[in-house]
């Protein structure tokens, strides 16, 4: 029988909503280099289709060739600003837990299940969240919480096979990058992701209140014949 060893959360987003204030940085970093750009929600909506930053940045420098005097070396001083920003913005900001993260946490520590993050973002975005939701989710208990890359690395840094692990993610380019790992995985649309395509996930859920240990337990047994792809759980 396959037993559940670990639950990943596949970016900063699956824990506590940030999108916007990441939005924000961006534009921040945009003005004090002196460019024209403003990313609207909306259209920040469709860049989250891509999932790292820096490529999000080239992506919409490409879309329009008027764009192109920002070469790759501005893309990466755009990108440090905008870390910088967001790690000052989340220090400012009141994070809560995004609905039943806290519980599944809490059961994680109660079954001796381990946790990790497994997030592109910087190191100090990683310790900024970490220490705005400190008081309210158990992350020093939860000591196995990792903070690499790819889902590769997680699963070497956790010393576990893909059919040990489920993972969560909030973004269809997340989803994708841990099928391509052979993780059983959860969908959690974020606030800028809903209504995109998650049906490359195993399961779909509005939000983790809905999610049991028992129940991803019982998932990853039946991962044989897994579920639907685009089941959805309310």
């Amino acid at each position: 029988m396959t037993q559940l060893k670990a639950i990943i959360f596949g970016s900063i987003g699956t824990v506590a909503e940030v999108a916007d204030l990441q939005r924000q940085a961006y534009n921040a970093a945009f003005k004090h280099a002196e460019l024209d750009w403003k990313w609207s929600a909306i259209a920040y909506m469709e860049l989250l289709k891509t999932n790292d930053g820096k490529e999000r940045i080239r992506a919409f420098r490409d879309a329009v060739p008027a764009r192109a005097e920002v070469n790759d070396k501005m893309i990466d001083k755009l990108f440090e600003d905008q870390e910088n920003g967001f790690v000052e913005l989340i220090g400012q900001a009141k994070l809560t837990p995004r609905p039943g993260v806290k519980e599944l946490m809490d059961a994680c520590l109660a079954a001796d299940v381990k946790a990790g993050l497994c997030a592109s973002s910087s190191a100090e975005s990683m310790k900024a969240v970490s220490k705005a939701l400190a008081k309210q989710l158990p992350l020093k208990e939860l000591a196995s919480t990792v903070t690499m890359d790819t889902y590769s690395k997680c699963l070497d840094e956790l010393g576990l096979s893909a059919s040990e692990v489920v993972a969560v993610e909030d973004t269809p380019s997340g989803v994708e990058a841990a099928k391509v790992a052979g993780i059983f995985t959860i969908a959690t649309p974020g606030e800028t992701t809903a209504g995109q395509d998650f049906s490359a996930a195993d399961l779909v859920v509005t939000s983790l209140s809905s999610v049991t240990l028992e129940e991803l337990q019982k998932l990853l047994e039946e991962a044989k014949e897994p579920v639907p792809a685009n089941s959805v759980h309310s």
